[in-house]
């Protein structure tokens, strides 16, 4: 069976009540306007409705994979095996800034912007405080 271009709309509203208004993948809350109905795009059977990023995702997931000559399924498993692993041991890289490294750089970059003392005396002070926090 094939759906006919004037079915997607009501099959993909059915599909979206049968997962209870939720993503198949991210299994948040799909919005009007937010949905998209995913197919394989190997047997062009449709699979779920998702949020159009979600699809877009995953099929660039799915064109990555393959595109490097991976299997994609067994890619991302190796992906999620690798996020998984303890890396607590090893250095930080010189590019990674903690959230509060980020925070102290952005009032910096404010603070060069403001006009009175008081004011950039009043940054320098909450950067003082974040530094103390590190």
């Amino acid at each position: 069976m094939r759906l006919k271009p004037k079915e997607v709309r009501g099959y993909r509203k059915k599909l979206l009540l049968e997962q209870n208004g939720k993503c198949a993948l991210c299994t948040k809350k799909i919005y009007k306007g937010q949905d998209a109905l995913d197919h394989c795009h190997d047997s062009g059977r449709v699979r779920a409705v998702l949020h159009r990023n979600c699809n877009s995702i995953e099929g660039r997931i799915k064109h990555w994979a393959k595109r490097s000559g991976h299997n994609p399924a067994l890619f991302l498993q190796a992906v999620i095996n690798h996020w998984d692993k303890d890396y607590d041991h090893l250095p930080f890289h010189p590019n990674h800034r903690t959230d509060t490294e980020k925070q102290i750089r952005k009032l910096k970059r404010s603070m060069g912007k403001l006009k009175t003392e008081r004011a950039k005396q009043r940054y320098a002070n909450k950067i003082k405080l974040l530094k103390e926090s590190l």
